[in-house]
């Protein structure tokens, strides 16, 4: 445990504090993640679980498995982690949610479907399980009649198409840019 900052008063007397006091993360991170995001996925959530000390558990959508499971084969033959600190399921989830105890997290990118049946879980429930869902989110970009090629927006526009393309291959969730003329994100 590390005490960080100053004690802060909750009164006008004194008579109560807070103190903030930074503690390390126990439990396992569970990243449930749908067919379209078998990479990007693993990657985004992975990091502050790693960081924050907790061992991760992957399950990836069946029929894009084959890419989650190379990833993290490479990550364990990289010998980049301690061992143990990234395990991969592949195929039905099973059980797996009547495993997790009240100091896991489960972490699901896919359907509001699935999502509810999740959060709707007997154990999660039973034992206030952390979720964090990202369900369903649908992103355009559109571009307005002022927009027109050889335009810097369009230029823009262009760019980061092919960045979306290349680097995440379509795997974008949400746009949190700054609004640029007419180009919108959702």
């Amino acid at each position: 445990m590390l005490k960080e900052g100053a004690a802060v008063s909750l009164s006008k007397s004194n008579a109560f504090a807070g103190q903030h006091l930074l503690m390390p993360a126990k439990g396992a991170a569970v990243f449930i993640n749908a067919f379209n995001f078998p990479a990007w996925g693993l990657c985004e959530k992975a990091a502050p679980a790693l960081l924050s000390g907790v061992p991760i558990v992957v399950k990836p959508a069946s029929p894009t498995a084959w890419l989650t499971h190379r990833m993290v084969e490479d990550i364990v033959k990289a010998d980049i982690l301690p061992p143990g600190a990234i395990s991969i399921i592949c195929g039905s989830a099973r059980d797996l949610l009547g495993h997790v105890r009240e100091e896991d997290i489960v972490s699901f990118t896919g359907s509001a479907d699935t999502a509810a049946r999740i959060r709707s879980d007997d154990n999660i429930l039973r034992r206030s399980v952390r979720v964090n869902i990202e369900a369903d989110s649908i992103n355009s970009a559109i571009l307005g009649p002022d927009c027109a090629p050889d335009t810097d927006l369009f230029d823009l526009l262009g760019k980061e198409v092919v960045r979306e393309m290349t680097l995440k291959a379509g795997q974008k969730m949400h746009h949190d840019s700054a609004d640029h003329g007419s180009a919108r994100a959702a």
